[in-house]
């Protein structure tokens, strides 16, 4: 294959991308500063890089090489160089993707190219000169005998199929760096693409200022934002501009199937803050929407309307979820405060929010059996729900009755007709009927849906596979507020928000820590204390203070502690087998050491110690009767245990 072509052997070809004459050849190698590889002979026409041509050009004349439709001589084969099967096929795919990229009037002029050059080449098989058939076309179709040569040279020799990628316009444009500074436009270019967003023509500006100083020659905007359009890819100009979740966005979102899954098989939640201000108790606040939906059929399943977004507010609308329909299998949530606190989902596997110990209480969701998983958070994708929000943000927020407490989604879009809030308790009421109407809303599209409401879809599902439901004790876990903390060291008591509590049961747990399950509106009411793996330990009842000088009161109290101590004495005592001086008796006796006797050679007299006669033996069998017994209990004792 040959490295260098003149200017005549390229206008010849009929290359896309180049002019047809020798001189238009040339004047754009000029323009483009194309390499030249040589000259033909001393002092012979410039021979120009096949690597320098425009793309388009060099991969048509790489396929024609490669098939032998020119003159050339044929490349060297050898184990390393591709086929020329493969590179008139990968020119021809480059070809076609270059065409595919044109706007669409380039395309119609190649199309008008294409019926002409096929006309020619019926004349021709027919048995007409060249002359007769060019000149036959160019009356019937009103074209120039030369253009019609020029477009007939352009797809000589190539396969019939990659004629209209060869007959396009290809006009590349100004070369990059030709007719200014390189600098300059990568200046302009640095400028342009950042998170700001600066406008083109502040860039242009301030670029003429830099050049100014640096001597830099500087072309129109028109043509620093065409190259750069040309140059950075959409894709790279929205990461530097608009951030990298703007980039994610065009990432095609992925497409889940719902089908396989049935009602209560899994439920997402999260909250909505309403586009409404609403007044209670003398207090304007935006209120929060919880909500819980049924992946499967998209209905809302349980909700509560608060000030704020918090665990308590989240297990009060779970708890609604649980008293009426059941207990779910799988929760998809994500990993914001409120979802993920401890009191929630506590135990649960990868739960990446706040600091997680060995002693955690078990969470709520963990100990009804639910399987808890953290989705990316703002995803409609993985929570369904977003989409649900939008419906009821509609339906709430802009009603009606909202119409003077509507405050809009930001302040901007705040309406200047905002006049007073809505009541508290009337937006509950609303919202109860706005979310029945979300549900009951016939001609749902989704795929589980065909036509049904939410409803009719939950319901079918429902009666085919029944969940699980709550029993008396797990309700009760579900209504009260869970908290992780430790029972005093010293006192069978724990104290709670600011409140004492007590039970003699907390007296095996001393500065444990527990779980409390509690009535967080209602901390008169006594609270329940488990272990940290849910087994019920006591019902403590608050601790009241008393006067200071209530004398009735404080004998009470000191006549109970007694009891108190009286009954664990007593039951110490009954426990006890063997007595100190039972276990004394089991001792060894112990043995004179050996050797004085036998090396003494002096005896010291003993004076004013009065004689003794040996003693007389002791009768032990009283108290080896008395062992005897002792050991008797304590093995009944053990054998009835």
């Amino acid at each position: 294959m040959k490295a260098g072509f003149t200017a005549s052997e390229l206008a010849a070809m009929g290359l896309p991308g180049l002019p047809g004459t020798k001189q238009g050849v040339n004047a754009k190698a000029a323009r483009e500063g194309w390499a030249v590889a040589g000259r033909e002979g001393r002092g012979g026409a410039s021979l120009y890089s096949i690597n320098t041509l425009p793309e388009e050009s060099r991969l048509a004349l790489i396929a024609r090489q490669a098939a032998g439709e020119t003159a050339d001589e044929p490349a060297p084969a050898n184990d390393t160089e591709p086929s020329a099967e493969r590179l008139v096929e990968g020119a021809s795919e480059v070809l076609w993707r270059t065409y595919d990229r044109l706007p669409a009037k380039s395309k119609q002029r190649a199309q008008s190219k294409l019926k002409a050059v096929a006309a020619v080449a019926i004349l021709r098989d027919s048995g007409a000169s060249a002359m007769d058939a060019y000149r036959t076309v160019a009356a019937e179709q009103g074209v120039a005998r030369e253009s019609l040569r020029r477009w007939c040279r352009a797809v000589q020799g190539a396969k019939r199929e990659n004629w209209l990628p060869l007959l396009a316009d290809s006009y590349s444009g100004r070369p990059p760096s030709q007719g200014y500074s390189e600098e300059a436009y990568q200046v302009f270019k640095a400028d342009w693409l950042r998170p700001s967003k600066p406008a083109a023509e502040a860039c242009y500006r301030r670029l003429q200022e830099v050049a100014a100083g640096q001597g830099w020659t500087v072309p129109t905007l028109r043509v620093l934002t065409g190259r750069l359009q040309r140059e950075v890819a959409r894709e790279r100009q929205i990461l530097a501009r608009e951030g990298r979740k703007a980039l994610a966005r065009v990432y095609p979102a992925q497409e889940r199937d719902r089908s396989h899954l049935y009602a209560m098989a899994a439920l997402t939640g999260d909250g909505h803050k309403l586009d409404v201000f609403a007044d209670r108790d003398g207090r304007t606040l935006r209120p929060m929407l919880v909500a819980w939906q049924d992946l499967y059929s998209g209905r809302i399943v349980g909700w509560r309307l608060a000030e704020t977004e918090d665990s308590n507010t989240v297990r009060l609308a779970f708890a609604d979820v649980v008293k009426r329909v059941g207990i779910p299998e799988r929760l998809y949530l994500d990993n914001g405060r409120a979802f993920a606190a401890k009191g929630l989902t506590g135990g649960a596997a990868n739960r990446h929010r706040f600091k997680i110990k060995e002693d955690d209480p078990e969470g709520l969701f963990t100990a009804l059996g639910t399987e808890v998983h953290f989705v990316k958070p703002y995803s409609g994708q993985s929570k369904p729900i977003e989409r649900a929000f939008r419906d009821l943000a509609e339906r709430i927020s802009k009603h009606p009755a909202c119409d003077a407490a509507y405050c809009g989604n930001k302040p901007s879009a705040r309406p200047e007709d905002v006049r007073k809030p809505i009541d508290f308790d009337a937006l509950v009421d609303l919202v109860r009927a706005e979310v029945a109407r979300h549900n009951a809303q016939a001609g749902r599209r989704a795929a589980n849906c065909k036509g049904r409401s939410f409803d009719e879809t939950f319901a079918e599902s429902y009666a085919a596979h029944p969940p699980r439901r709550a029993s008396e004790q797990q309700l009760a876990m579900v209504l009260l507020q869970a908290e992780g903390l430790r029972v005093d060291r010293r006192e069978a008591s724990i104290r709670v928000m600011g409140t004492r509590y007590g039970d003699l049961a907390l007296g095996g747990h001393l500065g444990e820590r527990v779980i409390v399950r509690f009535d967080p509106e209602d901390l008169a009411k006594p609270l329940f204390v488990y272990t940290l793996d849910n087994r019920f330990i006591a019902r403590a009842e608050p601790i009241e203070a008393v006067a200071f000088d209530d004398v009735g009161q404080a004998k009470d109290h000191e006549r109970t502690r007694r009891q108190y101590q009286k009954a664990i004495r007593e039951t110490d005592r009954l426990d006890r087998a063997l007595t100190a001086a039972d276990i004394a008796r089991l001792q060894p006796a112990g043995q004179a050491e050996p050797g004085f006797e036998q090396h003494s050679k002096v005896v010291r007299a003993a004076f004013g110690l009065p004689s003794k006669a040996d003693p007389e033996p002791v009768d032990s069998a009283p108290e080896a009767a008395s062992f005897a017994a002792a050991m008797d209990r304590f093995r009944s004792g053990m054998s009835g245990a």
